[in-house]
């Protein structure tokens, strides 16, 4: 399986035809190149610290872009060449191979860098430094001349496994490059226990879970950055509102609406662990955002007011923390946990979601507030309104939040709406 990778722009070759040229001398990255507005190199994945993806060129501007055209294209081969055998470095250019060198690290055999007919591509930015392209998939890294496409050279991990997911591509400073690996991680399913509380009673297969290697179990690295270095984080709410006021002759008023809306979020990207990438995409539909409320007032005999205001919200989402045993776990996982730490027996579990966000959800909230106020004038300056209100009329005892661990008192209240209430107070207005 071959990956093309195209530039089109119309340049002047700086060499002369036949004469094969040296690769670009490269002076690396520093913090100051970091720090730069973006010029003539591109060496962070969004360009620059402002996460602006924005370069200050003008040699293409808006009047001959479109008279751009194809200059090179190369085709870049993932996986070990086939002489790569052991770890360390070795060159193509024998065999048939490629005449570039090829350098092999990793702690895989290399048995599991077929790709297995999965599509690969370049998902992530291509950083461009003096003039040399470095581009990454999982596993595979590539230095090729900016100027004619030429491959300098390339780079194979040989992978233990992990969950291939992307690859955001390099990053650079000084003269070293460096790229993820999904060997710190390795993947592993569990079945949901059997409980009809779950979705279809239990039982289902829950996977893309994730645990560290042994060797990283505890290795703590902070660092912060923008979010899009890793990737684009998206919250996108499309929401419409229907609202309505009327008034009668008799002085009563009635008002209200519905408001429904659809919310996306989506954090699909890995800062931590591949896990991350679990229930990364959620959807909160129409249904479960619908929210409808009315309310009015009507005017009675002897200066009587009857008022009420009515809502139906939506439930409470219920998620579910299972901690889930080593034993329900190494059968998949193939060893123990590395919270372990070798022990024997290992008493250690992992916590994973049974129930992802804004799938089930506690009953919509129905709630009816009623008042009858009495209007007294005293003199002719001052006003007394008495008012008996009944909150809660329906006394429904709705569910506002519950345990959301996995267990015998899963989804056990812990915050419930107030039952009927009745409340009398005065307001003297002077």
């Amino acid at each position: 399986m071959g990956i093309s990778l195209c530039v089109g722009l119309a340049i002047a070759s700086p060499y002369g035809q036949g004469q094969p040229p040296q690769a670009p001398a490269s002076g690396g990255v520093d913090a100051a190149m970091l720090l730069r507005p973006l010029a003539d190199n591109w060496p962070s994945y969004s360009g620059d610290y402002s996460g602006r993806r924005y370069s200050s060129l003008t040699q293409i501007n808006q009047s001959n872009v479109k008279n751009l055209q194809l200059v090179w294209s190369t085709r870049i081969q993932p996986g070990l060449p086939a002489a790569a055998g052991g770890r360390g470095g070795g060159f193509g250019g024998f065999g048939g191979g490629p005449s570039y060198p090829t350098i092999v690290g990793g702690e895989g055999t290399g048995e599991l860098n077929d790709s297995g007919g999965r599509s690969l591509r370049i998902v992530g930015s291509v950083l461009a430094v003096d003039g040399v392209l470095y581009a990454t998939t999982p596993d595979n890294a590539w230095a090729i001349d900016a100027r004619d496409g030429r491959l300098l050279w390339k780079y194979v991990w040989k992978t233990r496994g992990g969950t291939h997911t992307g690859n955001r591509g390099f990053g650079m400073l000084g003269h070293y490059l460096f790229m993820t690996t999904p060997d710190d991680y390795t993947s592993y399913c569990i079945t949901a226990p059997l409980d009809p509380r779950l979705p279809g009673g239990g039982g289902y297969p829950i996977c893309s879970l994730a645990d560290v290697s042994l060797q990283k179990f505890g290795r703590v690295f902070s660092q912060v950055q923008q979010a899009s270095v890793y990737g684009d984080q998206q919250q996108i709410n499309d929401f419409f509102g229907i609202t309505m006021n009327a008034r009668f002759g008799s002085g009563a008023r009635l008002g209200g609406g519905v408001d429904l809306g659809r919310t996306v979020t989506d954090n699909c990207f890995v800062v931590d662990s591949v896990q991350d990438l679990l229930n990364c995409h959620n959807v909160k539909g129409y249904g479960a955002n619908a929210q409808v409320k009315f309310n009015g007032n009507i005017p009675l005999p002897a200066n009587f007011v009857a008022s009420g205001v009515f809502q139906s919200l939506p439930g409470a989402t219920i998620t579910s923390s299972y901690a889930a045993p080593n034993t329900a776990i190494v059968g998949s996982l193939g060893r123990d946990l590395a919270a372990c730490g070798g022990r024997t027996p290992c008493t250690s579990n992992a916590t994973v979601p049974l129930v992802a966000s804004n799938v089930l959800f506690n009953p919509r909230v129905s709630r009816l507030d009623l008042r009858l106020a009495k209007r007294i004038a005293i003199g002719s300056a001052k006003r007394l309104q008495v008012n008996f209100d009944v909150f809660n009329v329906l006394n429904g005892s709705y569910v506002l939040g519950q345990n959301n661990t996995f267990g015998t008192t899963w989804q056990k209240p812990s915050q419930t709406m107030d039952g009927r209430m009745f409340q009398l107070s005065a307001n003297l207005t002077f």
